[in-house]
């Protein structure tokens, strides 16, 4: 079976595609994302560097946060947001070791501690493995890519969408 990962999705009764559910995600104390702008206790020194240098390549940063994952333990097989949903993450690992992977479609990428940043889309099923006797340790935040400075992650209103394809 398929775990979902979080509660805050419906699956719509006839196209049977996951459709986030804002009533379930404020019952759970999720806020949309438009609303995870203000900064929190831990947004000064290096994290304060770090996300004044995201905004300075035009991304921009939302609901930042540091993630674990415990020593020889996994998540959920899952998926953050449905199929047609823009979800991109930004990850930049802090402590990890070549044991700790990212899995999803069928393919594999270890995401090593080098000053390094990584764009990933998380609306499409995946698991994260750490295969160690450490915790990895993540800076993990959603990015919307407004000027194209990715080459695959560009953010695209929906309204915008909704007119480029009806062209």
């Amino acid at each position: 079976m398929i775990e979902l990962g979080h509660t805050c999705f419906t699956k719509d009764p006839v196209s049977g595609q996951l459709r986030y559910d804002p009533e379930k995600a404020a019952r759970i104390g999720l806020r949309p994302v438009e609303e995870q702008v203000k900064p929190t206790q831990v947004n000064f020194g290096y994290v304060r560097e770090i996300m004044d240098r995201i905004e300075a390549l035009s991304l921009e940063p939302r609901r930042a946060r540091f993630s674990i994952l415990k020593a020889n333990r996994q998540s959920a097989l899952h998926r953050d947001a449905p199929d047609d949903a823009y979800a991109v993450r930004l990850h930049i690992p802090v402590i990890t070791n070549d044991t700790c992977t990212f899995e999803a479609g069928g393919e594999s990428a270890h995401l090593p501690a080098d000053a390094s940043a990584y764009l990933l889309f998380v609306n499409r099923m995946h698991q994260i493995f750490n295969r160690c006797p450490d915790d990895r340790i993540h800076i993990i935040m959603d990015v919307r890519d407004h000027k194209g400075v990715s080459e695959h992650h560009r953010f695209v209103p929906q309204a915008e969408a909704v007119s480029i394809s009806s062209i």
